[in-house]
């Protein structure tokens, strides 16, 4: 299935990397997608900002993910100072933090054929399978493979966890899971490619593991798909919650595992066992006993479009406010233009000071946070002369430290020009193709995506400048104009 008929906006990420010009008011955000097998949200799911990610910085979120070989120093669970749960991959591949990055607007998990990679000397102790180590094989000759490892940097308890993702075309797994205080959910470890079991290159293994009871309780299923899983990207959800996990394919239930279906002879296995938080992963890994990856195969990667995880609001657990930095306010007295880094997804609302600091007061003074330019371009009142803050929100109702405080001098509803403001007119728009920025004046051109990235900058554009948009992804965007004499933003879809 097609990329782009997932991949939706949905709520804004900024992040610490992504400076966002904010039009009188501050950041703007879009409705936030559902899962993708409730659409109308009939489950009144809540999109959880800490464990969703949409992949379309030019860098992975540290605040939100952590690759395994990377420093996780004082964050529960770390091991080592490096690894979560001491796990530095599944021999004789090793995880290194190299073979993970974003890219295109995807998290990019690669294994690679890595010759002069230092490996770990570190070996198999499980004297049952033969002793591979991290980049030899059992003879202790080279096998130099290796693999990538991210994991959420907190834990979360039940929730729908989805991904829109393609395997590596590889004999290597490429993985979806979460583990905990004694409890593990492979919700898929998958084969893009399997020389022996071709079979195995269209279907998903399913586990519940029970770590405190010697590996037991455990279930383990085999779920058929129609497609190699290694050529295309599909959405793969689970609903886990206190009782069972169901599972999901683009959309369509397959089937819920809950307690009955662990082994009936074994006492643990009668009681839900996964009710306490867990770590979200993906991973790619070696399962030597069942086959390695070919030389010739390699590099293979695991592509992932998006991970969003919902909860509801009983299952809320977050604690952690956003954080604003970076307060530029050098425009405002003058067109009214703020700048600021926000450290997590939320919305942020523009108020006068003295407005209280809880949720109703500050949503009852900003009405509408998500009219960002649109408050520009209509010359909406809301951004009369006075002195402002800013308010960061996150999805669990989190409230960040006031900004410092800020003049807005002029009154937003004048003329634009006296606001130095420029007109500038965009067509088509919609658009598919291209898109013409007619202007009086040469200027510079952006074209920001709404997670507010510039996706392109043409300088010293001409009075009608022509540019194409056919290699940008359908949503929502904003066309910024700028010259010596002053700013203009409008909305643009792409459609």
């Amino acid at each position: 299935m097609a990329r782009n008929y997932f991949k939706k906006n949905h709520m804004i990420i900024l992040n610490q990397l992504t400076l966002l010009t904010i039009l009188l008011v501050y950041a703007f955000g879009t409705a936030q997608d559902y899962p993708f097998s409730d659409p109308t949200n009939q489950g009144g799911w809540i999109l959880n900002g800490d464990f969703s990610d949409e992949f379309e910085g030019d860098a992975l979120n540290k605040t939100r993910w952590h690759l395994q070989g990377e420093s996780c120093l004082g964050i529960p669970g770390c091991r080592e100072g490096k690894w979560f749960n001491g796990f530095k991959g599944r021999w004789p591949a090793e995880f290194t933090p190299n073979n993970a990055w974003v890219e295109g607007g995807k998290l990019i998990l690669e294994t690679r054929w890595d010759p002069d990679y230092p490996f770990l000397d570190n070996c198999d102790p499980n004297p049952s399978r033969d002793p591979y180590c991290f980049g030899k094989d059992v003879n202790g000759d080279p096998l130099p493979i290796t693999t990538a490892a991210v994991n959420s940097t907190k834990e979360f308890t039940y929730g729908y966890m989805e991904i829109l993702c393609k395997a590596a075309d590889a004999e290597i797994t490429s993985s979806f899971w979460t583990i905990g205080n004694g409890g593990e959910i492979d919700m898929f470890e998958m084969f893009g490619k399997y020389e022996n079991r071709k079979y195995k290159e269209k279907e998903l293994k399913f586990n519940l593991i029970d770590w405190r009871n010697g590996f037991k309780p455990r279930f383990d299923t085999f779920i058929s798909t129609d497609w190699r899983v290694a050529d295309d990207f599909h959405v793969y959800g689970f609903e886990w919650g206190d009782t069972s996990v169901k599972i999901f394919i683009d959309g369509q239930y397959i089937a819920e595992i809950s307690a009955r279906h662990f082994n009936k002879n074994n006492e643990n296995g009668k009681e839900w066992f996964f009710t306490t938080p867990e770590r979200l992963w993906v991973d790619q890994e070696v399962f030597y006993w069942n086959g390695l990856p070919n030389e010739a195969d390699l590099p293979a990667q695991f592509q992932i479009e998006y991970i969003r995880v919902w909860q509801k609001d009983s299952q809320i657990e977050d604690v952690t406010a956003p954080v604003l930095s970076n307060l530029d306010t050098s425009q405002a007295a003058s067109s009214g233009l703020v700048s600021v880094n926000v450290s997590e997804q939320a919305q942020l609302y523009l108020v006068p000071t003295g407005t209280p600091s809880d949720l109703d007061a500050i949503k009852a003074a900003d009405t509408n946070p998500l009219t960002v330019t649109e408050a520009k371009a209509t010359k909406s009142n809301r951004g009369t002369a006075g002195t402002y803050i800013l308010y960061a929100i996150d999805w669990a109702g989190n409230i960040s430290l006031a900004s410092e405080a800020f003049t807005i001098a002029n009154d937003p509803t004048a003329s634009t020009q006296s606001n130095n403001l420029l007109e500038f007119n965009v067509y088509p728009n919609p658009a598919k193709d291209y898109i013409t920025v007619n202007s009086e004046i040469n200027n510079t051109i952006k074209i920001i995506s709404s997670l507010g990235l510039e996706v392109k900058t043409i300088n010293k554009a001409s009075k009608s400048q022509e540019i194409s948009v056919a290699d940008l992804t359908s949503g929502l965007y904003f066309v910024s104009v700028s010259s010596d004499n002053g700013t203009g933003i409008k909305k643009l879809i792409i459609q």
